[in-house]
């Protein structure tokens, strides 16, 4: 059998098997090749997509494989198992779950285990959560779908739909402007307001009560930058960050979630700023932990920590803001489940945390701490246990 032949970054298990066992050549990317796209978790839902890599849904993959598509340029964050992301710019496609609520926006519940594309060509961003989706447009447009049962669409009704239908107003395009989970629903508009809608059992909308919006309710302040949330069990937490580079926090504070360093956590309906001024976005998952991101290229966590999903080397508790290690690199850094992920500087992607495959360590195995993933990385997404990147 012919050598692999030779390349510059690290080979993995899995390539090992596909070029010295398996006899294939893996299509792996030389210099002047286009982006590759690469998978690794789950392929629950289909949502490996038309990877090449094997179609069942119980396929794990425990490092990164290359799969055939060399068609996207961007991926989006998920907090379900449906996956969105961008090929030529402004198109938007969808794959993985669907509901009979129509998660992918496509006016059907029909699973989808390949990229499908949306109608229109000036989409910006999507989010989608379990019960339904959030994306903009370049023109400051907002668009919802999905399950409506707590009037997380925002028309001011309940009623489900599996085409996207536009929520009034100028609203934010940028990076961070808007935030879905479970049911509940945040945005920012052009102006710098904060708007919510949808379920509110804990005061996770931040509006000082507990009341559900079936329309956007706008939240005190008018210099908001980024805004993220998690929705568990009925239990809201939500986050945003002002222009001057105060963090806020507010709902359901399980486990000193909201980090405000109490030795009994008080639940809070209203905005409760967060120590520091240097904040660049907050990001948060499951209910009770939480990732800060400073504009010093820093990281910190507070919240839970039974599996070490803080990447603090322990499992002990916090509740107030602590820095993982020392590093002045990070640049693109995102909670998903019960783990963590951030990229560097130079292009290596890191994670923690729990680990049914998608730490891309070829195991299984949890991690306190901060491991490489191996390769350089350009970005990466993710949506329930399946983890993308590009190389």
């Amino acid at each position: 059998m012919a050598t692999p032949a030779q390349r510059t970054n690290t080979w993995i298990l899995d390539q090992w098997y596909d070029q010295s066992v398996a006899g294939t050549t893996g299509g792996y990317n030389a210099p002047g090749d286009p982006p590759y796209l690469y998978a690794w978790g789950s392929n629950s839902y289909g949502l490996f997509a038309n990877s090449g890599l094997p179609a069942s849904p119980s396929t794990k993959r425990s490092s990164p494989t290359q799969t055939s598509d060399t068609d996207f340029t961007k991926l989006f964050y998920s907090n379900g198992s449906s996956m969105f992301g961008m090929k030529t710019a402004g198109t938007l496609w969808g794959w993985g779950q669907n509901g009979f609520y129509g998660l992918l926006g496509l006016s059907d519940n029909v699973m989808r285990s390949s990229p499908t594309q949306l109608p229109g060509t000036t989409w910006v961003k999507a989010q989608t959560a379990v019960y339904g989706t959030l994306a903009n447009k370049t023109d400051g447009t907002l668009w919802a779908w999905g399950y409506n049962h707590k009037g997380q669409l925002g028309q001011n009704t309940t009623t489900a739909s599996s085409s996207p239908k536009q929520i009034p107003g100028a609203w934010s395009t940028s990076e961070y402007g808007m935030a879905t989970s479970g049911e509940a629903r945040f945005a920012i508009k052009s102006n710098g307001t904060l708007w919510a809608w949808g379920n509110n059992p804990s005061g996770g909308l931040g509006l000082n009560d507990k009341t559900l919006r079936s329309s956007p309710t706008q939240l005190p302040g008018t210099t908001w930058v980024a805004v993220d949330m998690t929705y568990s069990s009925n239990e809201g937490v939500a986050a945003a960050v002002k222009t001057d580079g105060t963090a806020w926090i507010w709902g359901y504070n399980q486990s000193g979630a909201l980090g405000l360093n109490q030795s009994t956590p008080t639940q809070y309906s209203s905005p409760k700023q967060i120590p520091g001024t240097t904040w660049s976005r907050i990001t948060l998952s499951g209910s009770d932990h939480v990732l800060g991101y400073k504009t010093d290229g820093t990281v910190w966590t507070w919240g839970a920590n039974w599996g070490g999903n803080l990447g603090l080397n322990d499992i002990i508790q916090r509740s107030s803001p602590t820095q993982i290690g020392t590093d002045t690199t990070w640049t693109n850094v995102q909670l998903a489940g019960n783990a963590g992920y951030g990229m560097k500087t130079d292009g290596t992607l890191w994670g923690w945390g729990q680990n049914s495959g998608t730490l891309g360590q070829n195991n299984e195995t949890k991690y306190s701490s901060p491991v490489q993933i191996p390769g350089t990385w350009t970005t990466y997404g993710f949506a329930g246990t399946a983890v993308f990147g590009f190389k």
